[in-house]
């Protein structure tokens, strides 16, 4: 699997903290690099632009593609102030991790999955269940040899007793269409 590294923004460069300059400076920064082909793929500088319209069309055309869920809209004059959300995101669509529970089928070819997420004290909890063919070529994919998602003997029996007493979780099945439409 190849994998590439998207830069977006620099905090730091030369030993010296940018925290306190306005984006423009940090961007302006962060894009000498990429400039001067002192950088190449898999290293990539993620696109900006001050413009509506193509930001408009890039939530449309680029948020199709795996992975990506949306736009991060920062202002120009805006400075990095650390631990704080000082950016705006606009978002298509929202996704979630969530770990495999149980399966229907074998597998080698699950039918379905129960899908969970753990809760503050640690319990995994059911949060829906896919219930569609997973597409050709990835049927034995989720089910490839992972270690347990729980941590501990106690967490594993409180974790297969919840599984257990799931009676109606959420399903999701194609015919539901895109959510956020």
């Amino acid at each position: 699997m190849t994998a590439s590294f998207v830069a977006f923004d620099v905090l730091q460069a030369g030993g010296r903290p940018l925290l306190k300059e306005p984006y423009a400076v940090r961007r302006a920064r962060l894009e000498r690099p990429f400039t001067k082909d002192a950088v190449a793929p898999p290293w990539l500088l993620c696109r900006a632009t001050d413009d509506v319209r193509v930001a408009q069309e890039w939530l449309t055309t680029w948020t199709r593609q795996p992975g990506v869920e949306g736009l991060v809209i920062k202002g120009r004059a805006q400075h990095y102030p650390p631990g704080v959300r000082g950016w705006s995101k606009v978002r298509r669509r929202d996704t979630t991790e969530a770990v495999i529970g149980a399966i229907t089928g074998t597998l080698a070819r699950p039918r379905s999955l129960l899908l969970g997420r753990y809760d503050t004290p640690g319990i995994l909890q059911p949060v829906a269940v896919v219930a569609t063919p997973l597409p050709q070529g990835l049927e034995g994919e989720p089910c490839r040899a992972r270690p347990p998602p729980w941590r501990s003997p106690r967490r594993a029996r409180a974790a297969r007793g919840r599984l257990a007493r799931v009676s109606h979780p959420q399903h999701f099945t194609p015919s539901d269409g895109d959510p956020t439409g």
